[in-house]
């Protein structure tokens, strides 16, 4: 018994044991820590070779005209979407929702239309621009459409064509906007509005709209030199010097965007300051003949009509 026991205590035997536990304990930690970076390489690997996903596809956008810069239109954009979303109270009398942009020559109507574009444009299937001085141009313009919709594109655009377009559009899955851009009379959208399809009509025509949201498309402000319209003066002729000019010269044209386009590109071209270039419109508007493309506003400011 004596001698079980002093087996027992045999402290160089369990000192062999505990130092034969303590290689064993390293080698599995050694093997589990391996274990462990292996499974986060094969992981991460794993992962890696993991393709991605395929990128959006790119709604198409047909026909837009270039894109410019623009100024203070943030108010008649969100009016033009509360409109097109078929706000209670703009309820359009067709299937669709459609707004129509009315106002002068030169107001900047087709600049508005463009910029609700480049705003909204991830809202749809896609977008169609289309010109719409003729019926044919209508026509011509929905055909312009054909290839995006799986369409054969006719040599010679026909009325059943841009049917045929109008019929694909109303299948889509989300509605397109179609942009009809100076159209002369409202006639000639008769059986060419896409089921669905949010519309958007630009027109000197405000009348004759009956359903339609119709948004008249204002002049600028030129109240102060940071006015929408004096900024748009001064981006035009490349120069911010004399604000207070600027404004006076942009309130002389009425704030009328094209006419503020073109007397900044002018001012530009010759070098001219801004209160040049009120001495220059004051010259013309001397000479030019009552009705020869200057109509003068109540005040007694002149908007030149280019």
């Amino acid at each position: 018994m004596m001698d079980q026991l002093s087996e027992f205590t045999d402290w160089g035997l369990w000192a062999n044991i505990a130092e034969v536990l303590m290689f064993l304990g390293v080698v599995v930690a050694a093997i589990l820590g391996w274990l462990w970076k292996s499974g986060r390489w094969l992981f991460a690997k794993r992962k890696d070779e993991t393709p991605p996903p395929p990128p959006a596809k790119p709604i198409p956008q047909i026909g837009l005209p270039d894109r410019v810069e623009v100024f203070g239109r943030e108010a008649e954009v969100a009016d033009i979407r509360a409109r097109l979303r078929d706000a209670p109270e703009h309820n359009v009398a067709l299937v669709n929702s459609g707004a129509v942009l009315a106002g002068q020559g030169g107001i900047g109507k087709t600049t508005l239309a463009r910029y609700y574009v480049d705003c909204h444009a991830a809202d749809y299937s896609g977008v169609l621009w289309t010109l719409a001085a003729t019926r044919q141009d209508i026509i011509n313009g929905l055909c312009a459409a054909c290839p995006s919709l799986g369409l054969d594109t006719p040599a010679q655009p026909q009325l059943h064509h841009a049917q045929q377009v109008v019929s694909a559009i109303a299948s889509s899955d989300r509605p397109w906007l179609i942009v009809f851009d100076n159209l002369e009379t409202r006639k000639d959208l008769d059986g060419l509005i896409p089921t669905g399809a949010h519309v958007l009509v630009t027109t000197r025509q405000g009348a004759g709209w009956p359903g339609w949201g119709v948004v008249q498309t204002e002049v600028l402000n030129v109240d102060t030199p940071t006015g929408a319209g004096v900024q748009l003066l001064m981006a035009h002729a490349k120069r911010d010097d004399a604000p207070e000019d600027a404004r006076a010269l942009a309130e002389d044209l009425g704030g009328l965007p094209l006419a503020l386009i073109v007397m900044g590109g002018y001012l530009h071209d010759q070098g001219l300051g801004f209160a040049e270039g009120r001495a220059r419109l004051a010259e013309v508007l001397e000479h030019v003949p009552p009705n020869a493309g200057v109509s003068h506003v109540a005040d007694g400011r002149a908007a030149v009509e280019l």
